[in-house]
């Protein structure tokens, strides 16, 4: 594992985000999720955890979900496209 600058007492990894890997950015916990994610991703991550949610609860209660899992869908791809970024380097 590198390490980071003399005295810095964090990996290198703690410097990004663990989902696209940014550096430079201000990093944030999101409950439930490992690592820390830049702004942008731990938005979309809090988002597709309440769109979950929102799904769920409509799909018990017998309401109609398509807009709900559209929209999903829509934030999933942007995700992964995303974090798939982090493996070309910065976007």
């Amino acid at each position: 594992m590198m390490s980071g600058p003399k005295g810095c007492e964090g990996s290198l990894s703690s410097l990004q985000c663990s989902l696209c890997g940014r550096k430079g950015e201000e990093l944030f916990e999101v409950a439930g999720e490992p690592g820390r994610c830049c702004i942008d991703c731990s938005a979309d991550l809090a988002a597709e955890d309440i769109l979950a949610a929102e799904i769920d609860s409509g799909t018990l209660a017998g309401r109609n979900v398509g807009e709900l899992a559209a929209e999903w869908e829509e934030l999933a791809a942007r995700i992964l496209q995303r974090s798939q970024s982090a493996e070309l380097g910065p976007y």
